[in-house]
């Protein structure tokens, strides 16, 4: 798990040092990204990345942002709000391996569309949360960082929108206390 996280940490600083200079990945995909240990990373297939007024003119449906799906690319600029869902898929991914955040039965950019996130929080049940060990991994999260990713992916959630979603900065601050945690 400690490993996990601190290839997330890996991940989130190369990110942020991305974002700080007004990049934006557009196409973030976990095979965009090579991982020798959790401290040195790569990041691949960079010819769309989005910079100053050049669109990325590709994307991932797991990893669009409810309010871009179904949009022509190549027309518009994304925002760091589309790309914070991005981050926060990635994440998720990381910390549930491979499992998408709407991982159930269905259409994928639908369920992105609907933003019914299958896993519970708090006082917030579910009985679509996928079986086996995806329900063991994410009760095992921390309470925090599950509140972040139920804010995120559910529809009315406190960071679920565009302008309110997390940056890459506050998950590599949720990331590291997470780390100390483990330690």
């Amino acid at each position: 798990k400690e490993d996990m996280v601190q290839l997330t940490i890996t991940i989130l600083e190369k990110l942020s040092a991305l974002h700080e200079k007004r990049v934006l990945l557009g196409d973030l995909d976990l095979r965009n990204i090579l991982v020798a240990s959790p401290t040195e990373v790569w990041f691949v297939d960079c010819d769309s990345y989005q910079i100053g007024g050049y669109p990325c003119p590709v994307g991932t449906v797991r990893f669009t942002a409810p309010e871009i799906q179904k949009r022509n690319f190549a027309d518009f600029l994304r925002t760091e709000g589309n790309e914070a869902f991005a981050v926060a898929t990635l994440l998720f991914m990381l910390m549930l391996p491979g499992k998408s955040p709407y991982a159930q039965e269905g259409d994928l950019s639908e369920a992105i569309l609907a933003m019914d996130f299958p896993y519970p929080c708090g006082d917030n049940h579910s009985d679509k949360t996928p079986e086996g060990a995806w329900r063991f991994l994410w009760s095992h999260l921390p309470r925090y960082l599950k509140e972040y990713f139920y804010g995120t992916f559910q529809n009315g959630g406190a960071y679920s929108t565009e302008q309110t979603r997390r940056t890459t900065q506050q998950w590599l601050t949720a990331f590291r206390y997470y780390l100390r945690l483990l330690q």
